[in-house]
């Protein structure tokens, strides 16, 4: 017996034979998937601006220290609702 959840446990069993029933039905055979391939980056043609944030030291000391804070903070506040 077939069920709604069978196709999402084994996809394949609905794929294979698939020739053969087109065969009998009188369809044509389908076309072979074209492989999909990556783009290729030029990597010379990257603006090199893009990379500002680990160029300059003092964005990434005011970042991560912002962040730092943000953890005491919210740990700060939670200790204070427990409480």
């Amino acid at each position: 017996m077939l069920t709604n959840l069978d196709f999402f446990i084994k996809p394949s069993k609905f794929f294979i034979g698939d020739a053969k029933r087109r065969r009998k039905l009188g369809l044509p055979l389908r076309d072979k998937a074209n492989e999909l391939s990556l783009p290729v980056i030029d990597k010379e043609n990257i603006p090199r601006n893009r990379y500002l944030f680990y160029r300059i030291q003092a964005i990434q000391l005011v970042f991560y220290s912002l962040v730092i804070e943000a953890f005491g903070w919210a740990l700060y506040n939670l200790e204070n609702v427990i409480n």
